[in-house]
């Protein structure tokens, strides 16, 4: 599919991704980049040390009121910092105890609201005083606020103020304020510019704007929320329009203390962890809410241990400092040759002065393992979170320090697989480990077995990712190097200071007995003095069974082109295409997905899968011919002659005559037009009519700009439209159903936050949440343009045994704003094989748990609709604990067991 032309879908920019501990009285932090690792601390695999610096990009011109295509969010900050005093162990909170805070000059005038309304007031209202839909609010202790109360009617609300700068701003500059909501906030129905939120317009001296920068608030909620966010300016600041919105939404909310002001250097996340390295060690990781293009040359921090009795004293730790992006440092030694719970400053120094001071506490207690010394901390994660190289564990949590502490428990459904993470963070390297299985034993008849080889594990990689740009909804380590390829490897490597993952996956048949099955897998490291950690493992397999072919369609595009120009013009093709399309089938994704074809697939192929998953498949795009290029997406209006639209005819006929005879022409489809305009709809009626009339049950299929318009549909000659995610029309859709036709959806490069999207930055579990959305939304299907897009020259055949740190090119740019992981799920290994990745392996989950809820609808549709709200309500408010989804399906599993 092009990526090119996205104005026309509302494209949705990029933002980041990063959760530590913040110093913040719960705000929301989010953040532009986060670069490099400390080269010392990790030797032989390690992650390198070289870092790009971010940049700040704007966005295209729009008028001043609109929301762009395209705005990149500035960065969400903590709040103000607590004074800093040393405390009990037991006292200390997660988050660090910070320096006496300056407060900053504000730019905006009257951010507490005394003057709105009044003769004079700088801030102008947006909206209707006399129908009330627009109040200003005097509370009895003489507080004024904006108070707006909308009921279905669109439209944009709130106020506005004009910020000119006398001597234009080159410093960063934070803006928020608070809101209330009395009245759950819900869209209004066809509106397409939503925003509860304080939003920015900026324009530099030179007169580019940057359009967009905002603070969104929650739709509900019975607290006031506080929050804010940073520019970090590229250019010199001359104006600013700051508004306050409520555009385009029905409900009731109140805002308060807004404020924008000059930004001054905090610390935004640190986390510590002792006895990794002995009795008396430390290792810290921090990041500095602070970007390195205000950086001073003097710039620099120290991290000591306080010596106990005399504060004056104290002994230096090791500090890495890294400037560039996200100005961040590792601090890792051992100051004590004796544990227990030890005070630690962090001073920094910036322009000439002491810019902050903090105090932290941490027991350094060696850590043990089976009552022996053993310098590691395991711990399970969900599947549903990445776990970044500097996640070090959260400060303040007890840690399990024994194996025994450690439990695995997965709930299966039959015929499925479920995956969790087995993390390890050791304080010296460890070159090699090995992890095994036993036999799983059902706890109801010791004669049935899961056996061990329906256990596997991989180790997560790694990709450089120099410029990402992070999420506002995950904050957590550096993404310099980003995790997403999962590697079978014949031995697992632990590199010092740094939290790996290990992937492990537990699968059931479809006539696995049902019940509770226990055993153990070994994590073994293959050195000296290092002991075996066993870890139970209980595995819930219930009576419900997921069946082969999925109800909800998917297109994830498989190229042939991008295979053969990674592994050469002249490599085994149909074999390649076999192991690809086994694992998609693995991952429940349809193995003939392929919307950009320009040869019609394998009638073997289609055969060897045709009752395993096969489902709906493109037999061809019609466009010009691929020849010597990777891909072909869409041909020009010329191209489309009576004379080509006869060869079309002729291609198609006999092979359709084959499909007929295999009885697959009922699952296939033609795919063409992707994301087209208005000029191809004549085209399209021809030629999608050829289709119809000469292969009727053969489906039309489209990404064309034709919305949902169910009568266009017909003019046209489109039996499945394909519109985005963000401008799907529910209503619409269930229209076009109600006259035979189908109505998919996509995602690619856009929708942006807070939409659900698969690309890097976003949360990982959002890769299953399209499970969710799909159900509930009633997708027929999902598009996706491509899995294996390896544009790169860099990318080539990957020996996953080499390294788990890959400089393997998975970036593109549009507009200025790098887009990392988009039309690439999968990673070729050197064996002819696919590298499976974290987002795959949750799109797989997606798809299982769309089944579940499928087969929970056939049983009671408002119990259905009721535990998908726990975890999905709207395509922008969804939930992203993994804790709560897998609570949610938990429930459905034990509905449809009864």
């Amino acid at each position: 599919m092009s990526k090119y032309d996205l104005s026309k879908i509302g494209f949705r920019g990029v933002l980041g991704i990063l959760c530590l501990l913040s110093v913040s009285l719960g705000l929301r932090a989010s953040v532009i980049q986060a670069e490099a690792v400390s080269a010392e601390a990790v030797p032989a695999e390690a992650v390198p040390a070289e870092a790009v610096s971010a940049e700040a990009v704007s966005a295209e011109a729009v008028p001043a009121e609109a929301v762009p295509a395209e705005a990149v969010p500035a960065e969400a900050v903590p709040a103000e910092a607590v004074p800093a005093e040393a405390v009990s162990a037991e006292a200390v909170p997660a988050e660090a105890v910070p320096a006496e805070a300056v407060p900053a000059e504000s730019f905006l005038r009257d951010g507490t609201l005394d003057t709105l309304g009044e003769n004079g007031s700088p801030w102008r209202i947006l909206g209707d005083l006399e129908s009330g839909e627009v109040r200003i609010v005097t509370h009895a202790d003489g507080n004024r606020t904006l108070r707006v109360c909308s009921h279905g009617k669109a439209g944009t609300r709130g106020m506005v103020q004009y910020v000119h700068f006398e001597t234009p701003c080159m410093e960063p500059l934070v803006f928020g304020g608070s809101a209330l909501v009395h009245e759950t906030a819900e869209p209004v129905h066809g509106a397409k510019r939503q925003d509860f939120d304080i939003y920015l317009d900026i324009f530099y001296e030179d007169g580019t704007p940057l359009w967009g920068q905002k603070v969104r608030f929650e739709l509900s909620g019975d607290a006031w929320q506080k929050d804010q966010n940073i520019i970090w300016p590229e250019k010199p600041i001359r104006k600013i329009e700051f508004f306050v919105l409520f555009r385009d939404f029905s409900g009731d909310v109140e805002f308060d203390d807004i404020f924008l002001k000059k930004h001054t250097m905090d610390l935004e996340t640190i986390r510590l962890a002792g006895g990794l390295s002995g009795d008396g060690s430390i290792l810290a990781s921090g990041r500095f809410l602070w970007h390195s293009r205000f950086l001073k040359d003097d710039f620099r921090c120290e991290f000591a241990e306080l010596v106990p009795g005399d504060p004056r004293q104290a002994v230096q730790v090791p500090v890495v400092c890294h400037k560039d992006g996200i100005p961040h440092f590792q601090a890792a030694g051992r100051p004590a040759e004796t544990g227990g719970v030890k005070t630690f400053r962090l001073r920094v120094w910036h322009e000439g002065e002491l810019a902050m001071e903090k105090l932290f506490q941490c027991d350094t207690s060696e850590r043990k393992i089976n009552g022996q010394a053993g310098g590691l901390l395991l711990q399970l994660e969900s599947s549903m979170r990445r776990v970044y190289l500097e996640d070090l564990p959260e400060y303040g949590k007890e840690l399990p320090g024994r194996p025994e502490e450690l439990e695995a428990k997965l709930d299966l459904a039959r015929g499925e697989s479920e995956s969790f993470q087995l993390t390890v963070l050791s304080g010296k390297e460890i070159p090699a480990v090995e992890l095994t299985f036993s036999d799983l034993v059902s706890v109801q008849d010791p004669n049935v077995k899961l056996p061990a080889d329906s256990c596997e594990w991989q180790q997560v990689g790694y990709i450089k990712t120099p410029k990402i740009t992070e999420h506002s909804a995950e904050k957590s380590g550096l993404p310099l190097w980003f995790p997403d390829p999962l590697l079978a490897r014949k031995t697992g490597f632990v590199p010092a200071d740094q939290r790996v993952s290990f992937w492990v996956t537990v699968s059931s048949r479809q006539d696995t007995p049902a019940g509770t099955y226990r055993g153990t897998m070994t994590w073994k490291p293959l050195a000296e003095g290092r002991n075996a950690v066993e870890i139970p493992l209980e595995v819930t397999v219930w009576p419900v069974t997921i069946p082969v072919e999925n109800h909800l369609g998917s297109a994830f595009a498989l190229m042939d082109g991008f295979l053969q120009k990674v592994y050469g013009k002249d490599c085994d093709l149909p074999k390649i295409r076999r192991a690809y399309g086994d694992l998609m089938l693995r991952h429940r994704l349809a193995p003939e997905g392929d919307i950009s074809r320009t040869e019609m697939p394998s009638l073997e192929l289609l055969q060897e899968w045709k009752d395993r998953g096969l489902g709906p498949f493109n037999i061809l795009n019609m466009v010009a011919e691929r020849g010597e290029r990777a891909w072909v997406c869409n041909s020009d209006p010329s191209f489309y002659t009576p004379e080509m639209r006869e060869k079309f005819l002729n291609q198609l006929r006999p092979y359709v005559e084959e499909l007929r005879r295999l009885g697959l022409s009922d699952r296939a489809y033609i795919y063409t037009f992707d994301e087209r305009g208005e000029v191809y709809h004549p085209i399209m009626t021809e030629f999608f009519g050829m289709v119809k009339e000469n292969f009727p049950e053969i489906a039309t299929f489209t990404t064309a700009y034709i919305g949902t318009d169910t009568e266009l549909l017909k003019k046209l000659n489109v039996d499945w439209t394909c519109p985005l995610t963000s401008v799907y029309d529910f209503e619409e859709a269930e229209e076009c159903r109600r006259n035979g036709q189908k109505v998919w959806s996509y995602i690619c490069c856009g929708p942006r936050e807070p939409y659900a999207n698969i690309m890097f930055r976003f949360p990982l579990i959002e890769s299953r949440i399209l499970g969710w959305q799909a159900f509930e939304q009633k997708y027929d299907g999902l598009l996706y343009w491509g899995v294996n897009i390896w544009s790169h020259p860099q990318n080539k055949p990957i020996d996953p045994n080499e390294t788990l740190f890959l400089d393997w090119p998975v970036d593109w740019c549009f507009g200025g704003t790098w887009i990392y992981g988009d039309g690439r799920l999968l990673y070729p290994n050197v064996d002819g094989t696919a590298i499976g990745s974290l987002r795959m392996a949750n799109l797989r989950d997606a798809y299982e748990d769309y089944e579940l809820l499928w087969m929970l609808r056939e049983k009671d549709p408002e119990l259905a609709k009721n535990l998908c709200a726990e975890v999905f309500t709207t395509p922008t408010d969804f939930t992203r604990d993994p804790e709560t989804l897998a609570g949610a399906r938990r429930k459905i599993l034990e509905v449809l067991s009864r």
